[in-house]
């Protein structure tokens, strides 16, 4: 049995209440998850910490990813963590390629202060205070993804109002701006061929498509392969 109790990550023999294992110091944590050999923590402040569990008389805390904002809540769904994030929203990582080493993949900012979160299908609930229950669609908005020559980006409108859409690469630098205009409520789809500001194609790599709606800002990692 895993515990997060005063800074520290706890093993426990469940059977007799023994203490068998002492992980290293953590911030301020409030929530873990486990998967095979990681362990996975909302630590605040701190954001994801992930402990190496695979020897439970020995958990080894490894890599901490800062996530804008107070991490609270974390679970997982298929390959795939979702942090309620107080501050920012909800955030979203890859486990994809190494488990221990999860990938930012994309977040989308909330009102109110993000503490609790569930996951059924393809829905987040989020518990957010003054705000009360958020519900998001975590489906990827671009698809295909990995892409080539084109990608569709979905988004929804609760009301009528202004939306943004951008394109930006991994620096944070603008590459192309897709929409910057009133929607209707509903359902909507936005497309990118690959084309920067000036009408040239980008080259292959993995882009940051950025949408922000009456819903908040939402971001997902798309990439572009020739």
């Amino acid at each position: 049995m895993y515990v997060i109790n005063h800074s520290r990550l706890w093993v426990i023999f469940a059977a007799t209440g023994d203490t068998v294992g002492i992980g290293s110091n953590l911030y301020d944590p409030h929530d873990i998850i486990l998967n095979d050999d990681y362990a996975y923590i909302a630590d605040h402040a701190t954001g994801l910490r992930v402990a190496d569990i695979s020897v439970s008389s020995d958990p080894e805390l490894g890599v901490s990813t800062c996530l804008g904002g107070d991490a609270w809540s974390v679970v997982q769904l298929d390959d795939h963590l979702y942090v309620a994030v107080d501050g920012l929203g909800l955030v979203t990582l890859s486990l994809e390629v190494d488990p221990g080493d999860p990938v930012l993949s994309g977040y989308c900012t909330t009102s109110g202060t993000p503490r609790d979160i569930a996951v059924q299908d393809d829905v987040a609930y989020i518990a957010a205070g003054s705000a009360g229950l958020i519900t998001l669609d975590i489906t990827d908005p671009t698809s295909p993804n990995p892409f080539n020559p084109r990608t569709t980006i979905a988004f929804s409108q609760d009301v009528a109002g202004g939306v943004y859409a951008g394109v930006y690469d991994l620096l944070g630098r603008h590459v192309a701006e897709l929409v910057n205009r009133r929607f209707p409520a509903g359902n909507h789809e936005l497309q990118w061929d690959g084309l920067n500001t000036t009408g040239r194609t980008v080259p292959t790599g993995v882009y940051l498509v950025r949408v922000r709606t009456s819903r908040g800002e939402q971001s997902a990692k798309m990439m572009l392969v020739k």
